[in-house]
């Protein structure tokens, strides 16, 4: 009896450690947040005849009925139209970062497990391509990072299985971000890049950016944003991504969604392409707006495909690895450190030789003026 008790207790031990994808298959509630990108007034992207603050909400609606099917699921949408959820953040310095920051901040209040940014991607040539979700580091919470690590990529995966080239997970550093306050977390380690993936980090909850395709890119377009049936499939990806990392039961007598048939794009419009050349970042209009948030009033299709998205700016297509960028000159220099990074000295040593000179040219002169006195005498 004792040997059986001791081998059940193992058991149980081991189901334990097997990590969140088990956990709420069974009584715990699974929240989740779904945050649709942007909105009529923080605008984001166009391209295709596609907006994509319009695009990513109807994403998030279909992708909230797709999850509302599984058992132990709570699903939240930080914006259900396309009005500004949070009106304090409307017309006021930093805006966007503001209501970046209400969004996470709503999501920690209803206790949510995970944060979801739903984006489309855009780039100044047609070129790149495809699917790539943005997630946190593994500084500071690495429960956070692993979490939004593992669903970023289970998630990438399945959006891949559209036709759509798999770009794969990404992380940043925050030490290209014109705020060196918010290089780095609490505990001194760099910090994420993108605010809404930072503000989750600081709360220790997981989060990511799914950038489900390019609006710069024809194929793209035609393949998943251009129809009501490639934005469904895009969110059935997106659920079947979050089924496979948690675990999730179906809830009697409901049915997966089943997917759409979009039209398919010949393999060689999705091939890697060449990485693309650097945009240079716009200059703030004034003080009071940032690099990063230079926000307008959009009225036009033309004026909206000039717009850069709001969270991804100029760096489109990963690096196999982790980028993480140092602080420039700019960002570093005070007027206490030079160029160098080093303390400025006041120069002592200098100014006590050239008083050492004086007092020895002084006392020479002197002593050559005593002597002549005393000779002529």
């Amino acid at each position: 009896m004792k040997r059986f008790l001791m081998l059940l207790m193992a058991v149980l031990m081991l189901a334990s450690s097997v990590g969140v994808s088990t956990a709420y298959a069974d009584e715990d509630e699974l929240v989740i947040v779904l945050d649709p990108g942007h909105d009529a007034t923080h605008g984001g992207a166009a391209g295709g005849g596609v907006i994509e603050q319009q695009a990513v909400l109807k994403i998030g609606l279909y992708l909230r009925e797709e999850l509302n099917k599984y058992e132990n699921v709570k699903v939240y949408m930080t914006r259900e139209g396309s009005a500004c959820a949070f009106p304090n953040t409307i017309g006021v310095s930093e805006g966007s970062k503001r209501c970046n920051e209400a969004r996470v901040a709503y999501a920690d209040s209803v206790d949510a497990d995970v944060f979801i940014a739903l984006h489309l991607n855009s780039f100044t040539t047609s070129t790149p391509n495809g699917a790539i979700v943005y997630v946190q580091n593994n500084n500071f919470s690495p429960e956070a990072g692993k979490v939004s690590q593992e669903l970023g990529q289970c998630i990438v995966n399945r959006l891949a299985e559209l036709g759509l080239k798999n770009n794969g997970i990404f992380q940043k550093g925050s030490a290209a971000d014109t705020r060196p306050e918010e290089y780095y977390y609490e505990d001194g380690s760099i910090a994420d890049y993108y605010r809404v993936l930072r503000y989750s980090k600081k709360v220790h909850m997981p989060a990511m950016i799914i950038e489900h395709a390019f609006l710069s890119n024809p194929s793209d377009v035609a393949l998943v944003l251009s129809t009501e049936e490639g934005l469904k499939a895009l969110a059935l990806k997106d659920a079947q991504g979050i089924v496979d990392y948690y675990g999730l039961t179906l809830k009697e007598g409901c049915v997966a969604g089943e997917l759409p048939n979009i039209q398919q794009v010949p393999e060689t419009q999705t091939k890697p392409s060449p990485e693309p050349e650097t945009k240079p970042t716009p200059e703030p209009e004034s003080e009071s707006q940032s690099t990063e948030e230079v926000e307008t009033e959009i009225e036009t299709e033309s004026e909206l495909e000039t717009q850069v998205p709001e969270e991804i700016e100029s760096e489109m297509i990963p690096e196999e690895t982790e980028k993480v960028e140092e602080p420039t000159e700019e960002d570093t220099e005070s007027d206490a450190i030079d160029v160098s990074g080093e303390p400025k000295e006041f120069p002592w040593g200098g100014i006590l030789v050239v008083a050492a000179l004086i007092i020895l040219g002084g006392g020479g002169i002197a002593l050559y003026w005593w002597k002549k006195q005393k000779f002529n005498a």
